[in-house]
C-alpha cells in the first residue's frame, strides 16, 4: 500500500486508499533516545526502522540487502554503509525504494540504493526537508510505457503531496547537499527537484538516465559543480521558474541536448564544457534569462541557441567545431562578446526572425561560408569583431534585415560584407 501510495502521488493522482500507512502495524513503540545500530543482510529493516529514535545511525555491514517492500524514514536518520560498491540496498518494491518522509533530516552514505523488477518506482524519494548524500549511488528506477511518473534516481518532493504531512518552515530548514554520489541507469531523470528544493550538488557523475539527468522544475534552484552529466538524453532540463547554476562541470555526449530551459527560468552557466551532445550544447527557448560565460562548446549542430523573447548573455566562451556556433531566432535578445568560434561551417554565428542584440568583439576564423549572418528581419549591432582565414562571406544581411555593422575587421574572404 505504501508503495502504491507513493506512486500514485507522485503521478499527481492522490494517495491510493487513504493518505499512506507509514509503517506497518507494530506494538513496539519507539525509542526516544538516538543509538547506533549495525545491521547485516537478512535483518528486518522495516522493523528496525520503525523503532529507533530520532538522530540514530543505522551502520549496514557490506553485502546485499533485498527488500520487496519501500523502506520509510519517518524521524532524524543516518545511513552508513560499508562502501558505495560494498553495501547495496535493493528493492523490487512499487513506487519507491526509499523515502524520507521526515521530520528532521537523512543522511546516506557510503552505499549504493537499486530498485530492480519492472515496477514504476524511483529510488530515493526525499519529502521537504534536508538531506546529505555523500559517496552514494541511486540507480535503476524504472517506469513503464503506461506510467506518468516515476522512474528517477532521486525524488527532491518540495511541492505538497496529497496523503503526505506538510512541513513548517522550521522543519524543512537545512540544506539538501550531494557529493561524489552517481545516478546512474534510471530510465526516468536521475535527478528530480520540485518545488522550491535548491540542493547543491558537487563532485558528482549522473550518466544514462533515460529522461534528463537533473531536472530542475517549479521554482527549484541550487548549484551543479564540479560534476559530470553525460550519456542522458538531456543533461540538465530546467523549467518553470527554476533559477539553477552549472559551474565548473562537463556536460557531454548527451543524446538530445546538453542543458535545456524553457518558461521563465534563469540558468547561469560558468567555467562548464559542453561536447558532443548531440543537436545543441545549451538551448533557451519561452522567456528564459540566460548567462553562459568563460566556458567551452565543441562538436554540436549548434553550441548555444536562444529563441522565444529569451534574453541572454554569452561571453568570454570558446566555439569549435559546429554548424553554427551561436544562433539567436523569434524574439530573442542576446549580447554575443568577447568569444572565440573556429570551425563553424554554416555560420559562426547567426541572428534570425525578430531577434535583436550586440555582437561584439567576437574573434571568428575557419568559418568556411559564412561568418555572421543576419536573416529574416534581424537588427543586431555587429562591432569590434574580428573575422580571419579563408572563405566566402565574412557578413552577410538577408531578406529584410537590418542590422548595424561598423569597425570590424574582415581578412581573407571572397566577400567582406554582403
Amino acid at each position: 500500500v505504501v508503495g502504491r501510495s507513493i506512486a500514485a502521488a507522485l503521478r499527481g493522482d492522490g494517495p491510493l486508499l487513504g493518505p499512506p500507512v507509514p509503517i506497518p502495524p507494530t506494538t513496539v513503540p519507539r525509542d526516544e533516545e538516538a543509538s547506533v545500530v549495525q545491521v547485516e543482510p537478512g535483518d528486518d529493516l522495516v522493523e528496525l526502522l520503525a523503532t529507533i529514535g530520532p538522530g540514530s545511525t543505522v551502520e549496514f555491514a557490506a553485502g546485499t540487502y533485498d527488500l520487496d517492500v519501500a523502506i520509510l524514514v519517518e524521524v532524524d536518520m543516518t545511513f552508513s554503509g560499508a562502501g558505495i560498491d560494498d553495501t547495496v540496498i535493493s528493492s523490487s518494491a512499487e513506487g519507491v525504494a526509499v523515502a524520507f518522509v521526515g521530520p528532521g533530516g537523512f543522511t546516506v552514505e557510503d552505499m549504493t540504493i537499486e530498485h530492480t523488477g519492472d515496477l514504476d518506482a524511483s529510488v530515493l524519494l526525499a519529502i521537504q526537508g534536508p538531506l546529505d548524500l555523500t559517496r552514494t549511488e541511486l540507480r535503476g528506477g524504472s517506469v513503464s510505457a503506461e506510467s506518468d511518473g516515476g522512474g528517477h534516481g532521486l525524488v527532491l518532493a518540495y511541492d505538497p503531496i496529497p496523503g503526505f504531512p506538510e512541513r513548517t518552515a522550521e522543519e524543512r530548514a537545512g540544506a539538501v547537499t550531494i557529493r561524489e554520489s552517481q545516478f546512474v541507469g534510471n530510465q526516468a531523470a536521475g535527478l528530480l527537484m520540485t518545488g522550491d528544493a535548491s540542493p547543491t550538488i558537487s563532485n558528482s557523475v549522473v550518466e544514462g538516465n533515460g529522461g534528463c539527468g537533473i531536472c530542475f522544475t517549479s521554482t527549484s534552484g541550487g548549484t551543479v559543480e564540479a560534476s559530470t552529466v553525460t550519456g542522458n538524453q538531456i543533461g540538465v532540463q530546467i523549467t518553470g521558474d527554476a533559477t539553477p547554476r552549472v559551474v565548473d562541470s562537463a556536460v557531454e555526449n548527451n543524446t538530445a541536448v546538453g542543458i535545456s530551459a524553457d518558461g521563465d527560468a534563469t540558468i547561469d552557466v560558468t567555467y562548464t564544457r559542453f561536447v558532443a551532445n548531440a543537436y545543441v550544447g545549451v538551448q533557451a527557448t519561452g522567456a528564459v534569462g540566460l548567462t553562459v560565460v568563460q566556458s567551452t562548446f565543441a562538436e554540436h549542430d549548434v553550441g548555444v541557441l536562444i529563441a522565444g523573447t529569451s534574453t541572454g548573455s554569452i561571453t568570454n566562451n570558446a566555439f569549435e567545431i559546429h554548424e553554427v556556433g551561436v544562433q539567436a531566432g523569434a524574439e530573442a535578445s542576446v549580447e554575443v562578446r568577447g568569444n572565440t568560434i573556429r570551425g563553424s561551417a554554416a555560420a559562426g554565428i547567426n541572428f534570425a526572425d525578430d531577434s535583436t542584440g550586440v555582437v561584439a568583439d567576437n574573434e571568428l576564423t575557419d568559418a568556411p561560408e559564412v561568418a555572421i549572418q543576419v536573416i529574416g528581419a534581424g537588427t543586431p549591432e555587429i562591432s569590434g569583431n574580428t573575422i580571419s582565414t579563408e572563405g566566402n562571406v565574412g557578413i552577410s544581411t538577408l531578406d529584410d534585415a537590418t542590422p548595424s555593422i561598423s569597425d570590424n575587421e574582415i581578412r581573407d574572404r571572397l566577400v567582406g560584407v554582403q
